[in-house]
């Protein structure tokens, strides 16, 4: 829970303004009256202020937060609580919050981000994309004005806003988030086709081609479009009756190394899990694990390995699935650009427009008098021997990969 110009005191203790099975997190105003923030977060979930974060001149309350569960993709969340006067300076505030977010995806990757508060005249809107952060309130919170806000990346787990009448004296409405109702996500099944590849079929499939006549069959075709159907007909016709296709059902998230044996594994670890037999879990835990590496080690000589030096980008993507890396999400480019967060995307344009054409500068344009006498000019002449030593001084080398 979120509380902003909570007008607290040193010298008001904590005991009056307590929540039964909340811990009070509190940044009192030092110097002037009124302003400070405060936050409460539930006893069941791990907390920890980011006092590194806070700067005596913004009303800043950072907190780490780490539930027992969070969505896949989060490792921790992190809040903010802030409190922007209407006499404050924005820029100083704007830069202080990017400064502070550009710390957190350094110091504590894979966080969830909740920035909330009273804004005031404070736009964050732009400077907000570029931390994939969005606005949450699309309603007036005093008046006809919208001056609290809700940034955060986990806009897709969370209800609408909904407002509700103003707390004790206060001016400003309550705003109040739920989460979603976690709905059970339902398997999605695809159907693939494969031919089974064991040494026995394969050497079996090479000793039927071996045997057949090649030379007698395609000589007496007399087309190449003939030879090539006689020839698609006689490998179709080993592999159907040698290596036969059969359908297999697989789960859409299951990594390509994933197998039948491995699946059985891990459904009898979780059953020891939930049961609560602690040998019995460890046991298959550790079989497991075992199992996981192998069916990878197989996977990576099987279709990974030669990837690397004939096809080295197909290589460096089956590696990244290996180390489990996400594919990152692109930030805005027009909030990566902007320096002035107040500017539109037309002042955007010609910001661009402007350093493009300031390439230029140092340049005499070339006068529109000038005359091109084609008189005496001669046609180049170009033999193929002098471009063929063009071409074999070059040296063409495929690019390496990463």
């Amino acid at each position: 829970m979120f509380s902003e110009e909570t007008w607290l005191r040193d010298s008001i203790p904590d005991g009056p303004i307590e929540i039964r099975d909340y811990l009070l997190f509190r940044r009192d105003r030092e110097i002037r009256a009124h302003g400070g923030v405060c936050i409460y977060v539930k006893e069941s979930i791990e907390s920890k202020m980011l006092s590194e974060f806070h700067n005596d001149e913004h009303e800043v309350l950072w907190l780490l937060l780490r539930p027992r569960r969070l969505p896949r993709g989060f490792s921790n969340i992190i809040v903010a609580c802030l409190y922007h006067p209407p006499d404050a300076d924005n820029t100083t505030m704007s830069e202080y919050l990017k400064s502070t977010l550009e710390m957190v995806e350094t110091q504590f990757s894979n966080s969830a981000i909740i920035l909330a508060g009273d804004f005031n005249k404070l736009s964050f809107k732009t400077a907000a994309r570029c931390y994939e952060l969005k606005p949450a309130i699309n309603f007036p919170t005093r008046g006809s004005n919208t001056l609290d806000q809700i940034y955060t990346n986990m806009q897709n787990y969370y209800q609408p806003p909904t407002k509700n009448p103003p707390f004790g004296l206060s001016d400003h409405i309550t705003i109040t988030v739920f989460p979603k109702v976690r709905e059970r996500s339902k398997l999605q099944r695809k159907t693939i086709r494969i031919r089974p590849k064991k040494r026995s079929t394969i050497a079996s499939l090479g000793r039927f081609f071996m045997k057949i006549p090649w030379t007698d069959l395609l000589f007496k075709a007399q087309s190449s479009d003939e030879k090539l159907n006689i020839f698609t007909e006689i490998i179709r016709y080993g592999l159907d009756t040698i290596m036969p296709e059969r359908s297999i059902k697989v789960h859409e998230t299951d990594k390509p190394w994933m197998n039948a044996n491995l699946k059985q594994l891990i459904k009898r670890r979780q059953k020891a899990f939930s049961s609560g037999d602690v040998f019995l879990y460890k046991l298959l835990r550790n079989k497991v694990n075992r199992e996981r590496k192998r069916c990878r080690m197989i996977y990576y000589k099987n279709k990974v390995q030669d990837l690397q030096h004939t096809k080295p980008r197909d290589w460096w993507r089956e590696v990244k699935q290996f180390c489990g890396t996400s594919k990152a999400a692109r930030r805005d480019i027009r909030s990566i650009l902007r320096t002035n967060t107040e500017s539109s995307d037309q002042d955007l344009a010609n910001e661009i427009m402007k350093a493009f054409v300031s390439v230029m500068d140092n340049y005499t344009p070339l006068s529109e008098d000038v005359c091109v006498l084609t008189d005496h000019d001669e046609p180049i002449v170009v033999d193929e021997e002098s471009i063929a030593k063009k071409t074999s001084a070059d040296q063409y080398i495929k690019s390496g990969r990463p």
